[in-house]
């Protein structure tokens, strides 16, 4: 395995005539940084990906190829998902968050030298060099796919705490979690996350909608909204329940079954199954509950919609 680094340089003299103003750099992955101005410089085996973009930084390269086993980074682990497919392009970031969470095919710390110099890596097969590989490089939100690609991780164990007591009640005792977690895990050599988004401010935020129309299609009976999963994009991704409330109609009793769905012209479009709602009608408001995490952080302009705007209460 090995890297090539494409220079521009100006310096022709120390170069073969017929390579001009660029130069192709072929190295062997390194981890040591040992050699003298000359024209070719053999480093040894056992370096890293990161090893070759400081080097691609340093010499101001124009583009970084990283030769490896394997076509380039995949939608998923092709041992475990068949039908995973190759991404022919990334950002950055979006490399990056698929490096860090598993993705073995480039080491995480060498996208940020390459990102900080604006250097395109380019993952490469030696085996198959005629295929496409993946292109990592600089693109803008816009062009991002929402879902690029699933990581596993192995040897990881999820601990899902419930309790009666906490129905509808906000928050956690913070302290008194860390006590008894500090119990458990003591005397072991383990890393403990917690991820308390959900619990310290899902409650705390709300997606308000005006209802636009309504209508029946044999026994369902449909309430659409002004908004949709561009706004709200856990209930069409992952089915994730929202409480809904009619805020125009609190006074009145629950009389019909709704379907709530959005504008967006996609069978997904549903923020809501079978909720139990008094009779509506267009102007109503209508309250998503529960939204204040991940709501505002994983909506998008999908179909040209423009998602909800966000107001902080204090």
């Amino acid at each position: 395995m090995f890297w090539r680094c494409a220079v521009a340089t100006t310096r022709t003299s120390h170069w073969n005539a017929d390579w001009q103003s660029r130069a192709i750099c072929t190295l062997p992955r390194a981890s040591s940084f040992q050699a003298r101005a000359v024209h070719a410089a053999c480093w040894g085996r056992g370096g890293s990906d990161t090893s070759a973009a400081y080097l691609a930084a340093r010499l101001q390269a124009c583009a970084l190829e990283i030769w490896t086993d394997v076509p380039g980074i995949f939608s998923a682990d092709p041992r475990v998902v068949p039908e995973a497919r190759l991404l022919k392009r990334l950002s950055y970031s979006e490399a990056q968050e698929l490096a860090s969470m598993g993705a073995r095919v480039l080491h995480p710390p060498s996208i940020q030298p390459a990102r900080r110099h604006g250097i395109p890596i380019y993952i490469k097969d030696t085996n198959r060099p005629e295929e496409p590989g993946t292109h990592i490089g600089a693109r803008t939100e816009h062009d991002e796919a929402r879902v690029k690609g699933v990581v596993s991780r192995a040897g990881v164990t999820l601990i899902s705490m419930e309790n009666p007591a906490m129905w509808q009640q906000a928050g956690i005792d913070l302290d008194r979690l860390d006590q008894l977690l500090g119990n458990i895990i003591a005397g072991h050599d383990v890393d403990l996350w917690l991820e308390p988004g959900r619990y310290l401010v899902a409650e705390s935020g709300v997606l308000l909608s005006r209802v636009t129309q309504l209508k029946t299609k044999g026994k369902h009976h449909y309430l659409g909204v002004s908004t949709g999963m561009n706004s709200l994009i856990r209930p069409a991704l992952y089915g994730a329940y929202h409480d809904i409330v009619n805020l125009s109609r609190l006074d009145e009793a629950a009389n019909q079954h709704y379907r709530v769905v959005g504008p967006i012209c996609e069978s997904g479009d549903v923020l809501g199954e079978s909720r139990f709602l008094p009779t509506s009608t267009e102007g109503d408001i209508i309250l998503i509950a529960n939204t204040g995490a991940y709501g505002r952080v994983m909506s998008s302009s999908y179909n040209r919609r423009a998602p909800a705007e966000e107001y902080i209460l204090e």
